[in-house]
């Protein structure tokens, strides 16, 4: 049993009779969530041991168990297991999406690994990695064998390209920087070194604040520069290392940030130390975060829009002027959302800022990819987007219609999902209905060679969506989509 007082001394010497080079640092041990919480205590004092030794630990079946939180927050493990019951089907669950991307976002503050269980369908792997869980289990990434399974090479060369795309996004938001972009070379020694040796190691250029102390691989804390000048010669195992927060790669600044304010006064100016897996990265200095919040709020305040972080007005207008002087033939889509002012009232403005930002995700995850094919995303203000793209797009943008209606319902009562329709009292006490919200999308190929300047093609868009005329030339066909998801294809002049 994980708990008995010789688990440990037992494990280690079964791999040291094992011989062939196996390295505890290699292994990670399973504790099930379903497991009784009565030998926690015990479950705490192995754990210490086990580490010690260079073992990692994992909880599995998070979200299966009565408590789960508790357990996690008790044992502090190195990987956590999300049940299959909280994967299944998560591609069509806006519920369960919203609960993983919380516990991904818990992993990254917290320097955890999360593994999804139980993935048998494609659309519920790509769900998954666009929630930002990086490890996946199940029957569609392999079977069961005796030895090491291999992943079919069409499904490998999906999940890098879809990995590429996500990181490509990434970049339009400027709060997903990660601090990855921020880190510095980390001065290291060993708990058998000296304080002579710390000393020398923190002034080797470019100088430090301090030292990380590593037992081995294993990361102890970290030795101030105060600390090591005021201490005698002798071994720094007699000093009391500071526990500075440790983060993975993938924790992104507004997490750092986050994690420097919840800290004590007296260690305001302490880094975060880096490290993925049991590998130490780096630093990032509160200086540097520091700079880079101050340049992101500077481009925040020019360039994006702060309730999408997609870049705003400015820069789309900056882009389409650029483009429309260069010729570029690329198409331009225009979205929105149809009765949106109209369902704020109804519902309030933090549920539209929610519908708003599942638009956003579905932007992203669906038309914003790194092959070159989408060149501008951007949003206009209120519930309006420009996508610029330099491939014919409409196949995409249908089904970006029919993805934003298969997650509409979460966003109405049952009474208004049944009637098909919303309803709100006006200023005058009038009962106004409306169809529910829906995407309305309207496709410009071209457009930026058929204008002279970013006004005129904001006024063709406009005139597209209002009174649109019809011509035989087969490029000018403006696929608009409208009302609930209905398709209305016809040629139209841009």
């Amino acid at each position: 049993m994980f708990a008995d007082p010789d688990y440990a001394r037992t494990l280690a010497d079964q791999i040291r009779e094992a011989g062939a080079g196996i390295d505890p640092k290699q292994i990670v041990l399973e504790i099930t969530e379903r497991a009784e919480t009565a030998f926690i205590d015990d479950l705490l004092a192995r754990i210490v041991d086990l580490r010690a030794m260079g073992f990692e630990i994992a909880i599995d079946d998070v979200g299966a168990g009565d408590s789960g939180l508790n357990r996690i927050a008790a044992l502090r493990p190195d990987w956590l297991k999300l049940d299959r019951e909280l994967v299944r089907d998560i591609d069509a669950d806006l519920y369960k999406q919203n609960l993983i991307r919380y516990f991904a976002r818990f992993a990254r503050l917290s320097n955890i690994n999360v593994i999804a269980e139980g993935i048998e369908r494609e659309a519920e792997l790509w769900t998954l990695m666009d929630l930002g869980i990086s490890h996946a289990q199940g029957f569609l990434l392999g079977r069961p064998a005796p030895g090491p399974a291999t992943i079919d090479d069409t499904l490998r060369g999906q999940i890098v390209d879809a990995h590429h795309q996500i990181e490509s996004r990434r970049l339009l938001a400027p709060n997903t920087v990660r601090v990855t972009a921020l880190t510095e070379v980390a001065s290291t020694i060993d708990l058998t070194d000296t304080v002579g040796d710390a000393v020398a190691a923190m002034n080797r250029p470019p100088a430090r604040s301090g030292v990380v102390v590593l037992d081995g691989r294993r990361y102890i804390g970290w030795l101030s520069r105060e600390q090591l000048e005021q201490a005698a010669p002798g071994p720094v195992l007699r000093l009391a290392c500071i526990d500075c927060p440790v983060v993975g790669p993938d924790a992104t600044l507004a997490e750092a940030m986050e994690i420097v304010a919840a800290r004590a006064e007296e260690h305001l100016a302490l880094p975060l130390v880096v490290q993925e897996g049991s590998v130490i990265r780096g630093i990032v200095s509160i200086r540097r975060m520091l700079q880079a919040s101050a340049e992101f709020q500077l481009t925040m305040a020019t360039h994006l829009a702060s309730s999408t972080g997609l870049p705003g007005r400015v820069h789309a207008d900056r882009w389409l002027a650029d483009h429309i002087r260069a010729h570029d033939p690329a198409d331009v889509s225009f979205i929105d959302l149809r009765d949106f002012d109209a369902y704020n009232v109804a519902y309030g403005f933090e549920r539209g800022d929610i519908m708003l930002r599942q638009l956003v995700d579905l932007l992203q995850s669906h038309l914003v990819d790194d092959a070159g094919t989408t060149s501008l995303c951007a949003h206009l203000g209120g519930d309006r987007f420009i996508v610029a793209f330099t491939d014919d797009a409409r196949p995409r943008l249908v089904e970006l219609a029919r993805r934003f209606d298969a997650r509409r319902d979460a966003f109405f009562s049952p009474h208004d999902q049944a009637s098909g329709t919303f309803a709100y009292l006006d200023p005058r006490g009038r009962t106004r209905a409306f169809p529910l919200t829906s995407l309305r999308i309207t496709y410009l190929p071209r457009a930026l060679q058929a204008v002279h300047d970013v006004r005129e093609l904001y006024e063709n868009a406009r005139r597209l969506r209002q009174a649109p005329p019809v011509t035989d030339d087969p490029r000018a066909m403006g696929l608009i989509v409208d009302r609930r998801g209905a398709e209305i294809a016809a040629r139209r002049s841009a």
